[in-house]
């Protein structure tokens, strides 16, 4: 059975944590299947590193004629051919995990949307399984981004929606249909991987940013300049160095390069390709503060306390569903970034809290096998 696997990726961490789930949780699905990823994920050499197929496919928004030359070129090549080089086509394909987080929305505008509604219906004709991943969605309150998340939902066999809020925005536009199901983010059985060269990190504050708070309008550079700089200088008082972890290079060491010399202190800034090495340093952490999703599921799922900083509702769901509502970051005031960290860091606080927390996760533990299991009769009948 040949399984695409859509929304991986290797450059953004959580994007690659979903995708190296999916992949040691294979056993849930035919000894024969195989994997597969379109050839805009990553390069032939990242799928290859995953023993991942290469599916000959560009979901690409903006140049659709070069995701149907890509697939014209190679459905000129025998199929032995492509085999040889495990190149797989659309018409192949027997079932999709998609994972790509958070796209359907009024946020990312209606192209993401309308592309893959009319890519499912033509892989659903052909009698592919869909199965829409946990993931937030919503709102949607534009005509066209309405239309082609009805159509997506229509096309899937199962639709997992990872929190409360995005829930109810599907079920207000689809209905509560048996095939909607709110089940949390599925990266909580995948373990962290500790590297001895990370251990002076342990016990300390770790800060995640997130440039999408900029392009997002959520917060100013001076806002969140003040905001570094209250927890730089809390930390320093309590005698604890915070330091910076990058979940996606690329753009958030652009955003951290163009704070240099804005914050009090000089910040360790770590990067790390292995999400689950990522993972480990995340757990190792005494506190975790972070405008990432992926970075407060990190924190969460070790039962290391958080204080998030977001751009959309699925950070301040997140929160309420472990009851943490409180240390959402909402106004910016330095003042309330530091009552909420001496809360935490609090000796008789952290153990309560960490309490809640792991009370939180071994629900969403017994969420994600009954999930697993849906999934593995859906793809087996």
């Amino acid at each position: 059975m040949i399984i695409e696997i859509k929304g991986g990726g290797f450059i953004n961490k959580g994007a690659q944590l979903m995708l190296q789930t999916l992949i040691a949780e294979k056993n849930w699905f035919s000894d024969d299947c195989k994997f597969v990823m379109h050839m805009a994920s990553g390069s032939f050499a990242d799928r290859n590193s995953c023993q991942l197929g290469h599916l000959a496919w560009l979901h690409t928004w903006n140049y659709l004629p070069a995701a149907i030359l890509t697939d014209t070129f190679f459905s000129c090549l025998s199929r032995k051919v492509r085999k040889k080089f495990n190149i797989w086509l659309k018409n192949e394909i027997e079932g999709v995990l998609e994972i790509s987080g958070f796209v359907y929305s009024d946020h990312f505008g209606p192209k993401p949307c309308n592309r893959m509604a009319d890519y499912y219906r033509q892989l659903r004709n052909a009698g592919a399984k869909i199965i829409i991943m946990p993931q937030a969605m919503g709102p949607f309150e534009n005509p066209d981004v309405k239309a082609s998340v009805l159509e997506i939902i229509d096309a899937a066999e199962l639709v997992f929606i990872r929190d409360e809020v995005s829930f109810g925005h599907v079920t207000e536009l689809a209905g509560r249909l048996e095939r909607i199901v709110y089940t949390p983010d599925f990266t909580l059985s995948l373990m962290g991987v500790e590297k001895e060269e990370y251990n002076n990190l342990k016990d300390r504050v770790c800060i995640i940013p997130n440039e999408k708070l900029f392009k997002s309008h959520t917060i100013d550079k001076n806002k969140y300049t003040g905001l570094l700089n209250s927890i730089v200088s809390f930390c320093s008082e309590k005698k604890i160095k915070p330091f910076l972890l990058l979940h996606e290079y690329g753009k958030d060491n652009t955003l951290v390069g163009g704070l240099a010399g804005e914050i009090s202190e000089s910040l360790d800034i770590v990067s790390e390709s292995d999400p689950l090495v990522l993972k480990a340093i995340i757990g190792q952490s005494k506190l975790v503060i972070s405008s990432r999703y992926h970075g407060l599921i990190n924190a969460l799922y070790q039962s290391v306390p958080v204080i998030a900083t977001g751009w959309s509702h699925k950070y301040e769901a997140l929160l309420n569903e472990y009851d943490l509502g409180d240390y959402m970051i909402s106004d910016y005031d330095p003042q309330s970034i530091i009552h909420m960290m001496a809360d935490i860091l609090d000796s008789a606080k952290s153990g309560t809290l960490a309490q809640t927390i792991s009370l939180e996760n071994q629900k969403r533990k017994n969420k994600l096998n009954e999930m697993w299991q849906r999934i593995e009769t859906v793809m087996q009948t």
